[in-house]
């Protein structure tokens, strides 16, 4: 009975098995040197790149702007989007959303991909990158949630009625030196 010579890329008696992955050569002996999850050509050795990759051994992710197989497909993200070298899917940065990035958050809502929600009170803007309150006149505090008026050249404020620490209501004003600022808590 007769031996068979295998060609690279194959083993056993009758050279019926193609090389386990990892390895390749005559009777599969070499070492494949791929990186990031590549595959090697049983006879070759060449690294077969999954896609987000390229390189001899897939040791490098595709450019800025490419991606999928070969880093062959142009990426479609707005501005500055960065795009996932693997499925081309636009990752967008603080206050844009949409699936080229190329939406503004809605007014309550920040973050990358308007992923988070903001905290803003009484009429406050938020900033859409970084959830920041940009309060209105006479509000101040991270969310805006504290009230305060500036006093006027008598030192005396304009306030509407308050109620006094005692709980009786006070006539409104607030006895402050000439450009000093009276506040107050509001509980809404």
């Amino acid at each position: 009975m007769g031996t068979c010579q295998c060609g690279p890329g194959y083993y056993g008696h009758l050279c019926e098995h193609a090389c386990p992955p990892g390895l390749h050569g005559p009777l599969c002996q070499l070492q494949c040197d791929c990186m990031n999850g590549a595959s090697c050509h049983p006879v070759s050795g060449h690294c077969i790149c999954p896609p987000g990759y390229y390189g001899t051994r897939c040791h490098r992710v595709c450019e800025q702007g490419t991606f999928g197989p070969g880093c062959a497909k142009a990426c479609d993200c707005a501005d500055d989007a960065l795009c996932d070298p693997v499925t081309g899917r636009c990752l967008c940065s603080s206050g844009k959303t949409g699936p080229r990035c190329d939406i503004d958050c809605r007014a309550n809502r920040f973050g990358p991909d308007c992923a988070q929600t903001c905290e803003c009170a009484n009429g406050a803007q938020c900033d859409r990158r970084n959830g920041r309150c940009s309060c209105m006149h006479s509000w101040i505090g991270l969310s805006c949630q504290e009230g305060t008026v500036m006093t006027n050249h008598t030192g005396i404020p304009p306030l509407s009625p308050l109620l006094h620490p005692h709980g009786r209501q006070v006539t409104g004003f607030a006895d402050c030196r000439v450009g000093a600022e009276a506040t107050f808590s509001l509980t809404l």
